[in-house]
């Protein structure tokens, strides 16, 4: 049934979870996996720059921190590393983007449930529930 699946992962514990889900199910259909994690750097604007007292490279720290967390899971998961991505930009964006590029059958994302004010604002599964143009596994992470 699926032959691409798509794992986007987070920076965090839980991303175990989603990995292993979409590594079960790539199994049982023979299909290939690949990871991605979009690095979503907001520049500091204002005031903020004024405290910081040396330039320091935030965007190549984070997509540094991002790329060994994604080769660590790719080991741990047994990935060939070329399936794994880690890429600076919007995830929106670059989900379409791959979406448009691959045949990409199912995406699988991290989801956790939200109350209160916490559901007022927008997450990353809600965009790519809105986004996807294929199937899409949302791994309850509570």
């Amino acid at each position: 049934m699926y032959q691409s699946i798509l794992c986007l992962v987070a920076l965090n514990e839980s991303s175990r979870r989603v990995v292993r889900q979409a590594k079960t199910l790539s199994e049982q259909f023979g299909a290939e996996l690949r990871l991605l994690h979009v690095v979503e750097y907001v520049p500091l604007t204002g005031t903020e720059d004024a405290m910081l007292t040396a330039p320091i490279p935030i965007a190549e720290e984070l997509e540094s921190q991002a790329r060994a967390f994604v080769a660590q899971l790719s080991e741990e998961f047994a990935i060939e590393p070329a399936c794994a991505s880690v890429v600076n930009g919007d995830l929106t964006t670059e989900l379409e983007t791959r979406l448009r590029q691959g045949a990409v059958d199912l995406v699988v994302i991290g989801n956790h449930c939200r109350s209160g004010l916490a559901a007022l604002f927008n997450h990353a599964e809600d965009t790519v529930l809105h986004r996807c143009a294929c199937d899409m596994l949302a791994v309850s992470l509570d």
